[in-house]
């Protein structure tokens, strides 16, 4: 039981960790149940539509050209940050 209750801590702690480097912050990490799973970045490329380069859900930047993001896997969510 004791193994459990430090991961657990350890898992509340990485969240908030999280959740504090988000700008406007993120509650549904904040939820117990939420374990974190791993995180990396990735490269989102634009994506082109004859010559057009068309704006995503993730494209909120009018992205030019190929932009690094930074990205949070959990138990219950997929978080894209990008980098300030």
């Amino acid at each position: 039981i004791m193994h459990d209750e430090v991961s657990e801590t350890e898992n509340i702690r990485k969240n908030l960790a999280i959740e504090r480097m988000i700008i406007e912050g993120c509650e549904i990490l904040l939820e117990t149940s939420q374990t974190f799973v791993r995180q990396g970045s990735l490269i989102q490329v634009p994506m082109s539509e004859k010559g057009k380069i068309t704006r995503g859900r993730l494209g909120s930047l009018s992205l030019k050209k190929e932009g690094e993001r930074q990205c949070f896997l959990f138990s219950k969510h997929l978080i894209i940050c990008t980098r300030g």
